[in-house]
């Protein structure tokens, strides 16, 4: 006894066809894994009209309209699979982005710290330096260096104010 198309449940199609159109519009919206998700759906339509007009013997039926159905399901259960592996590294290679972005950070940080410090150190060695510049090694006095910039600079506090 052929099959009819009174065998399909019409709430089944209506929810079917739900699923197509929200495909539908989360694809044209730029999703990629939208679009396998509706060629998934292709495969199991392909296969089930192909099935389904061999037992309303509209077309001849031959070994791969006899297995339509099944061929199409594999179908689907590939693209599926497909989309799930897809999913599961975008979320692997986000989940690398984001360790890496922290590694970054953390060695930003501590870079700053780095020359945070080592600008500090040679900010003193250069007050020994000049320390050491204004001495003398043997006495401990000041030298003529520092005479003269010590001249200079009272000579200029002088001049400021006018005395």
């Amino acid at each position: 006894m052929p099959a009819t198309f009174a065998t399909l449940d019409p709430a089944g199609l209506g929810m079917f066809a739900a699923l197509i159109g929200g495909a539908l519009h989360v694809a044209w919206q730029g999703e990629r894994l939208a679009w396998l998700y509706l060629a998934a759906l292709g495969c199991l339509i392909a296969g089930a009209g192909a099935y389904y007009l061999t037992q309303l013997e509209v077309i001849m039926p031959g070994p791969l309209t006899l297995q339509a159905l099944n061929l199409g399901s594999v179908g689907e259960c590939l693209l599926r699979a497909l989309a799930h592996r897809i999913n599961r590294l975008t979320r692997e290679r986000d989940a690398a982005q984001q360790a890496l972005i922290a590694a970054l950070r953390e060695s930003e940080q501590r870079l700053e710290q780095q020359v945070s410090a080592r600008t500090r150190e040679l900010a003193e060695a250069n007050a020994q330096l000049t320390a050491l510049a204004e001495r003398d090694a043997l006495t401990g006095l000041y030298n003529r260096r520092r005479f003269d910039a010590q001249l200079t600079e009272e000579l200029a506090r002088a001049q400021r104010s006018g005395r």
